[in-house]
C-alpha cells in the first residue's frame, strides 16, 4: 500500500487509491487586487444646491446674488 501526503491536510498521509481527496481551490491565497481608475471621474464637489440662497415667491426660482 503506498500512502501520500493528502492535498488539503499535508500531514495526514491516504493511501493512494481511492482515498486521496480532491484539492480544495479555497485553501489557495486569494486573489491579488486588481488597478481599477476611473476614466473620467466625478469631481469632488456636491452635485445638489443649498436651501439657503433660495427663494420661493411665485417666481420660478429666483436665487438673490
Amino acid at each position: 500500500m503506498n500512502l501520500v501526503s493528502d492535498p488539503n491536510a499535508p500531514g495526514l498521509r491516504v493511501c493512494k487509491e481511492g482515498c486521496v481527496d480532491i484539492f480544495d481551490p479555497y485553501r489557495l491565497p486569494a486573489r491579488a487586487t486588481e488597478n481599477i481608475t476611473l476614466q473620467y471621474p466625478r469631481p469632488e464637489v456636491p452635485l445638489t444646491v443649498p436651501d439657503a440662497g433660495i427663494v420661493y415667491d411665485n417666481n420660478p426660482l429666483y436665487i438673490p446674488e
